[in-house]
């Protein structure tokens, strides 16, 4: 099984440069717009299995739709399929950006651990691309180092939607019966148990990396990818600062609100995460204004296996049973501790009734779902004895009036009749297409960006003055009103130019089209007896596309014969110019006659004679000597 060298008759496979359980990512150049790119392209002995395969669309589906810059771009999507005798193998394949870099798992196994203040950089750059996802509707769940990329630039790129859902499809944790897809090392517990999962088990996941970059480890090892899910659903990670002297506790609180095993004790979104990893690492206080439990460490020796930080598909996790006889004796030991406990709990809780009389109340500011009316919104808040405010979320791409974010998140302690700040999208702002001709593709891209807007598909198209993989124009075009978020479609120059069909054009006519068309023509004759003379007869090249600035020789009719005229009594010098006008050589003769002294007596050839162009006339002029 051979693979291809060229993809869609446009990208040249040059060198291999990463692969992974599912596929294998190229360098290659793109000829037509003359540009490095990346391709990746599923295993042969994958795209038999239905699994993989939609696993693979849906990547390059997820990707599209998403445009940002911390997200790998995706240019095209395409299946290259090869006939090998009887045997037929497809190749899908997704064009994606190619960046100069290293990725994340390769920079931690070289250095080990990662400073705080870059380890909180990078983070954060994570945490904006899942921010922008989550709020287009799109789930990674696959968030480990080999999926973040770091440019030469420093630019944090989240690559691979492979495993991807919409949430609307968030439910679809399960592959098949009892298994489950991801890389076991960064599950979240819901997806190693096959439940229901959500945009905070991305949040889950990158607490963990969070703590591998800190570390120089994941926060749980085993000895298969089975054992490492199980401790995700069930054990505690150990302290990052207790595992690194000298490392800032605040982390501790992070790394263990973002990897709590309920999805509600978690933070509830990628900006109120990253909102506490810039105050730590600025030196401040955290500011999401969660309330945190710090998880005790566990004496766990980790035993680290590479094949663990591969995507996989295992079984779910399942509660284990217990014995009940056992746990019945234990029980009963236990019954007097209990007892002692019981009426212990009873007089501080008295004491706590006292001091909370004491104090002000504390509530819990509610959870509210992502599709919350204003109205209900309202309710809940005021129902919780809290102070409920409404602002408008300018920033946001939503439709107007859905849930954005609250400020405190829900599930924050507060002291009750806080002011709880509830932002509903403004709706997308009405914005005006920006003029992109000859601007570079990049540059188009950035400045979409920048407004808002979406880059859909990129097409090429002939100019005549837009310089090769420049910008030509838009669509909508320039000027037009769109809506924030609205999808562009850019066309690129192929540096060529679109030539018309000249034919039978008059000289004239076809010098205004070419000058139009920033060509140059060289006019040259035709002779022929089928056109009519002063038209064009052809071009070179003909109609179709041609390089800008270049020469086009334009064939314009000339007669291939003309007739003698008659010239008689026609002054020597009237004849001898009219011969030369219809392109034939006069040779002049005198001769005796009465005739008016220089007037034509006769011609040779005789007056209505055919002849060829150039050929010699011979005019007889009388000398008057008669």
């Amino acid at each position: 099984m051979v693979m291809p060298s060229v993809l869609g008759a446009r990208y040249q496979l040059r060198e291999l440069v990463g692969h992974g359980g599912m596929a294998e990512v190229y360098k290659a150049f793109d000829s037509r717009l003359q540009r490095v790119v990346a391709v990746k392209i599923l295993r042969p002995a994958l795209t038999q299995d239905s699994i993989f395969y939609s696993r693979f669309k849906r990547e390059a589906e997820s990707a599209a739709s998403l445009n940002h810059p911390n997200i790998v771009a995706v240019y095209d999507t395409g299946e290259e399929v090869v006939q090998e005798a009887e045997n037929v193998t497809k190749y899908p394949y997704i064009i994606m950006e190619y960046i100069e870099g290293e990725d994340l798992k390769s920079i931690i196994g070289r250095q080990g651990t990662i400073e705080a203040s870059s380890a909180a950089k990078i983070i954060e750059g994570v945490l904006q691309a899942l921010d922008y996802s989550h709020k287009h509707g799109v789930i990674h769940r696959d968030i480990k180092p080999g999926n973040i990329f770091i440019s030469n630039d420093g630019t944090i790129k989240v690559m691979d939607f492979g495993i991807a859902r919409a949430m609307t499809d968030s439910s679809a944790t399960m592959t098949q019966a009892n298994t489950v897809v991801g890389t076991a090392q960064y599950l979240s517990p819901e997806q190693a148990r096959g439940a229901k999962v959500d945009a905070r088990s991305d949040i889950y996941s990158t607490g963990c990396l969070l703590f591998e970059l800190l570390t120089g480890k994941p926060p749980f090892s085993g000895e298969n990818a089975v054992s490492i899910a199980y401790q995700h659903v069930s054990e505690k990670h150990e302290l990052p600062s207790q595992i690194i002297q000298g490392l800032n506790p605040l982390w501790d609180q992070i790394i263990s609100k973002a990897m709590a095993k309920q999805p509600n004790e978690r933070y509830q979104t990628a900006f109120s995460f990253k909102a506490d990893v810039e105050a730590v690492s600025q030196g401040r206080q955290l500011v999401s204004g969660d309330e945190t439990t710090v998880l005790s460490s566990v004496d766990n020796e980790p035993i680290g296996l590479p094949n663990d930080s591969y995507t996989k598909v295992m079984p779910a996790i399942k509660d284990q049973g217990v014995d009940k006889t056992s746990a019945t004796k234990r029980s009963k030991n236990k019954k007097i501790p209990i007892i002692i406990t019981i009426i212990v709990l009873v007089i501080l809780g008295i004491i706590g009734a006292l001091v909370w009389t004491s104090c002000s109340a504390k509530v819990t500011v509610p959870t509210l779902a992502v599709n919350v009316t204003p109205v209900e919104a309202k309710k809940q808040i005021e129902a919780a004895k809290l102070v409920y405010e409404q602002l408008p979320d300018t920033a946001s791409t939503l439709p107007k009036d859905t849930f954005t974010h609250s400020d405190p998140t829900g599930g924050t302690q507060v002291e009750q009749g806080s002011v709880v700040k509830v932002y509903f999208s403004a709706g997308p702002d009405e914005l005006t297409v920006p003029d992109l001709k000859n601007t570079t593709q990049e540059i188009a891209q950035k400045t979409l960006s920048d407004l808002g807007l979406t880059v859909g598909s990129i097409k090429t198209e002939d100019s005549p003055d837009v310089i090769k993989d420049n910008v030509t124009r838009t669509d909508p075009p320039f000027d037009s009103k769109i809506q924030k978020g609205q999808t562009i479609i850019l066309y690129i120059s192929t540096g060529n130019v679109s030539l018309p069909d000249l034919t039978g054009k008059t000289r004239d006519q076809a010098n205004e089209e070419i000058i139009k068309l920033h060509l140059t023509a060289n006019f040259q004759d035709d002779k022929t007896d089928d056109k009519t003379p002063g038209s064009v007869t052809k071009t070179n090249p003909t109609a179709g596309s041609v390089p800008q600035n270049s020469t086009v020789i334009v064939y314009i009719a000339v007669p291939k014969t003309v007739t003698i005229p008659d010239l008689i009594d026609m002054s020597k010098t009237q004849a001898v110019k009219a011969i030369q006008q219809l392109g034939l050589v006069p040779q002049i003769e005198y001769r005796d006659s009465s005739q008016k002294k220089d007037t034509v007596i006769s011609v040779s050839p005789d007056v209505g004679t055919k002849v060829e162009q150039g050929s010699s006339v011979t005019i007889y002029i009388s000398n008057g000597s008669q």
